[in-house]
């Protein structure tokens, strides 16, 4: 599993690279990042990923992402 986490992450950021605004992209990314313990990348990715995704494209990384940003808009 850990082999593949690399060429994931070169597709996901190829996506990005392609279209920066496809949310769903930012939302797998950071996953994968929180996965790996990269807190403060998978907090960036997950801005993106809420800022261009809406509330009808649901899906677990998009959730996930809303729940690691859940205390910062109370500060």
């Amino acid at each position: 599993e850990k082999g593949l986490l690399p060429e994931a992450e070169r597709h996901l950021r190829k996506c990005i690279k392609l279209d920066g605004r496809f949310g769903l992209c930012h939302c797998v990314l950071a996953e994968l990042k929180r996965q790996v313990a990269e807190n403060s990348e998978a907090k960036t990715l997950c801005r993106r990923c809420l800022k261009y995704t809406s509330d009808e494209q649901q899906s677990p990384e998009r959730e996930m992402c809303q729940t690691l940003l859940k205390g910062e808009d109370e500060d």
